[in-house]
């Protein structure tokens, strides 16, 4: 407790060397808090007499227009994030595979300086006790001081949905064929706390200390240091492309561990070896998009890492005091990934909001409907009437009489080209993450009823108004018995439209990382040399893709109904070809006017069928009541099909049964909850 006393004295001492939290600013005002000062100055500058009627009735709107001036304390940030790998300090979490996150965090504004908080996260995983996410609860305040910005909370460190593995405790399954053995809970809880200090417009530094009684639930006490540097490097790139450098470096002062782990020599517990990590990179922004790209790396050993992390893919023999004849793990190695990111707060649908009504405004303004669209963006925020012929009016100003009488003379004359910015953008973007109480896809879970994160990027080009082609690029957790953590998916297709009618036509290419050839009866890596079965193992390798067909017809307003067809030659890489068929119906109910929430109740029924294949055929339904509230969608569904036992393979259903191992209950009735966010590229200009 000394060290841990002194510790955290030197870095409460060393303030500006504290460490970086990406969702810390410095500044902590958010633009609501200055465009009330800017439009109440807008409004005194002198009208010319022609407009005074049609001022006045600007003047009666005003108070209309001016109610969302009134600042809320409650603001929200929320994102998503898809990686190559996704490391905690210096270690890996998800086995050097790609993985997911998604957060969620309200914020409550005492003032200008003072900022409450809590937030929901979760990230796919690939961990030895085979929890298939972390879900992240976390919550603290945030006081500034000029340029000085501190954090202080707690966050809690959440893995449901593990096993225990344990030759000598019976409740466990046995150990790991390495050897190895861990808890099924590693969950713990963290208190912190965290400062930036940005030296100027460029140049940050930071840093923090954390204190967990018990590091991944092991027994072992946790003191971790860190400190940041950022530096934002002058704008060299395209219009609109940012970009930064930084590092962090930081040290893991780790305690004993508790009896589970004991190994020889040490029958009370592990002393887990402290270590430092480091890492530095080179990161991209646009808009509110960030692509990172760092270097990561540690000072521990192989046989360090393997006793500290339990390493289900540690192998050879990398003898310590505290892993003895112990395999070696690479999991807290050099590595290096990539991040696409997007991370947005309330402004972002503020600033649609406001461009929503700007643009409902010119069409009961007349001559100044004309002039508040030829000014474009650039207008954003003021009111129409004489504020729009500022410009023309210091312009005027400069000219002689003859130039304001030709100018007022010939105004119809300039709209062409004024008019050319509206010019549509074929590129558009969508995007958007959530959380969910597990991921269900047709009547399956696939993250065994386990907590999910679900974040994704499509990119789309309009042809015309009917016509668009897309990619989507998505990920999900999964908790698959091949070890696989998380599956990535690609679409890509067209979507035109016909009067109510929508079409879809497209590929779906299903990847799972990481998975490894299992016997179903032990759930043990496949033998080296023994044949393979069909039907009796369950392969590294589940990849498949689905080629699809979907229709959506809007009978009204309020119902639509739809339907489509999906076909794979070989599903799961079994090599043997399946359908899948659905159909749908939604039907919105009317809108809670109050809070302007929508709400809708919706269902869909389809069936897969798969006689030639390993994998028996099922029909699945669910049914559910969806609210809305601008971008967000909270959304409850119950989900069921006939068969529970739908995703174990036949033979492998038979040797099941005959070793008394019960089947899956994952394709059998569950209820889900899930929190959404999607969002386009009006959301970013």
């Amino acid at each position: 407790m000394k060290k841990i006393a002194c510790v955290a004295a030197l870095v409460l001492a060393c303030a500006p060397v504290l460490v970086f939290a990406e969702d810390l600013q410095p500044n902590m005002k958010t633009p609501e808090t200055e465009n009330p000062k800017e439009k109440k100055e807008k409004p005194e500058a002198k009208r010319p007499q022609e407009n005074k009627p049609e001022e006045k009735k600007q003047e009666q709107k005003k108070p209309e227009a001016k109610k969302p001036e009134l600042i809320t304390p409650w603001d929200i940030a929320f994102g998503g994030t898809m990686m190559s790998d996704y490391n905690f300090r210096g270690i890996t979490q998800s086995n050097h595979r790609p993985a997911v996150t998604s957060y969620f965090e309200p914020r409550y504004n005492f003032d200008d300086s003072l900022q409450g908080y809590f937030g929901l996260a979760g990230e796919s995983i690939s961990f030895p006790n085979r929890a298939p996410s972390e879900i992240d609860l976390y919550g603290g305040v945030r006081p500034t001081f000029g340029n000085l910005a501190l954090d202080f909370g707690a966050w809690y460190y959440w893995y449901p949905g593990g096993e225990c593995f344990h030759n000598l405790i019976g409740e466990c399954r046995p150990s790991l064929t390495n050897g190895n053995v861990v808890k099924a809970d590693l969950s713990f809880w963290e208190a912190y706390a965290k400062a930036i200090y940005a030296m100027n417009g460029q140049f940050w530094l930071g840093g923090g200390v954390y204190w967990s009684p018990s590091v991944f639930n092991s027994g072992a006490e946790g003191t971790y240091l860190a400190g940041t540097a950022r530096y934002i490097l002058p704008p060299v790139l395209p219009k609109g492309i940012g970009s930064f450098i930084s590092a962090d470096v930081g040290h893991w002062f780790l305690g004993t561990s508790d009896s589970f782990y004991a190994v020889r020599g040490f029958p009370g517990g592990i002393p887990y070896k402290s270590y430092t990590t480091w890492d530095v990179g080179l990161a991209f922004t646009w808009k509110q998009f960030t692509l990172d790209l760092r270097y990561y790396d540690t000072n521990l050993n192989k046989g360090d890492c393997n006793a500290f992390t339990k390493d289900f893919t540690a192998g050879g023999v990398f003898s310590t005091a505290i892993n003895p004849a112990g395999p070696g793990s690479n999991w807290c190695g050099a590595t290096f990934l990539a991040k696409l990111s997007v991370d947005l707060t309330r402004d972002n649908l503020k600033k649609r909001e406001e461009r929503t009504s700007e643009e409902k405004k010119p069409d009961m303004k007349g001559r100044q409907e004309r002039r508040s669209e030829d000014n474009g963006p650039e207008m954003k925020g003021r009111a129409t009437g004489s504020e729009d012929k500022k410009p023309e009016d210091k312009k005027r100003a400069d000219k002689k009489p003859e130039d304001k009488n030709s100018e007022d003379k010939n105004p119809k004359d300039k709209k062409p080209e004024d008019k050319k910015p509206e010019l549509k953008n074929p590129w558009d973007i969508a995007f958007g993450t959530a959380i969910m109480s597990e991921f269900n896809i047709r009547g399956v879970s696939g993250s065994n009823h386990r907590p999910a994160v679900e974040p994704y990027f499509e990119p789309r080009y309009n042809f015309s108004d009917s016509l668009q082609a897309y990619v989507r690029l998505w990920g999900n957790p999964v908790a698959f018995p091949n070890r696989a953590a998380v599956a990535i998916n690609l679409w890509a297709g067209t979507r035109p439209t016909f009067g109510k009618l929508a079409l879809d036509y497209g590929f779906w290419q299903r990847w799972f990382p990481g998975g490894e050839c299992v016997d179903p009866l032990s759930f043990a890596p496949c033998g080296t040399g023994r044949p393979l079965q069909r039907g009796n193992v369950i392969p590294a390798d589940l990849n498949f893709w689905e080629i699809f067909a979907r229709a959506t017809y809007h009978v009204n307003d309020r119902f639509s109904v739809g339907g489509g067809a999906y076909w794979s030659p070989s599903v799961f890489n079994t090599g043997d070809p399946a359908t899948y068929v659905m159909g749908t119906a939604k039907y919105i109910l009317p809108t809670i006017r109050p809070w302007n929430i929508c709400w809708l109740i919706f269902g869909e029924m389809g069936h897969w069928y798969r006689e030639g294949t390993p994998y028996p055929s099922y029909t699945n339904w669910y049914a559910g009541l969806a609210f809305t509230w601008k971008q967000f969608t909270f959304d409850l569904r119950y989900s069921d099909t006939n068969r529970p036992d739908c995703l174990t393979q036949t033979a492998n259903a038979v040797l099941l049964e005959a070793a008394g191992i019960p089947r899956s209950d994952r394709c059998g009735k569950t209820f889900i909850g899930k929190l959404s966010v999607d969002l386009t590229r009006d959301n970013l200009r």
